[in-house]
C-alpha cells in the first residue's frame, strides 16, 4: 500500500496537469493510489483530463466526470 504522501503527490501532479492542459471544473481526489475525477467538463477537456490522470500511472482512474 502506497505511503499517504504519494497520494497528495499525485494529487498535486494530475491538477498541474490540468493546470497545463488548460483544463477547469475538475476535482481530483487520490487514495490509495487511485485518481477519482469529480465535477463537470467538456467534451474536449473529458479526454485531456483523462489523460492528466493517467500520466501520473494511477493503479486505477475512476472517471466520475460530468460532461456538459
Amino acid at each position: 500500500e502506497p505511503p499517504v504522501g504519494d497520494d497528495k503527490m499525485m494529487e498535486g501532479t494530475v491538477n498541474e496537469n490540468l493546470k497545463k492542459a488548460g483544463v477547469t471544473g475538475v476535482t481530483v481526489s487520490v487514495s490509495d493510489g487511485e485518481v477519482t475525477l469529480t465535477g463537470e467538463v467538456s467534451k474536449d477537456n473529458l479526454a485531456k483530463a483523462m489523460q492528466a490522470a493517467s500520466a501520473t500511472k494511477p493503479k486505477k482512474v475512476n472517471n466520475e466526470l460530468t460532461v456538459k
